[in-house]
């Protein structure tokens, strides 16, 4: 769990082709949601759907999220 391997890769990162929703935890302690926005920049001009009360692991804080994110997204 090092930033590291995460830079290492940053600059490969690029637009998507195909459609792409990114939800981050709003209290992710190990990559901030600063993170999460220059990541979504990079991929899909930009499109964060920010988590309240979840962490980093968003699948265990809040599944409810991805589930409506997902029939959201479906529609």
């Amino acid at each position: 769990m090092d930033q590291k391997y995460t830079d290492e890769i940053e600059e490969l990162y690029s637009a998507m082709s195909c459609p792409v929703r990114l939800l981050w935890g709003e209290q992710d302690q190990w990559i901030p949601i600063s993170q999460g926005e220059r990541l979504a920049n990079k991929l899909t001009n930009g499109a964060l759907t920010p988590v309240p009360m979840a962490g980093h692991l968003v699948q265990e804080d809040a599944p409810e999220a991805i589930v409506a994110a997902l029939f959201e997204t479906l529609r």
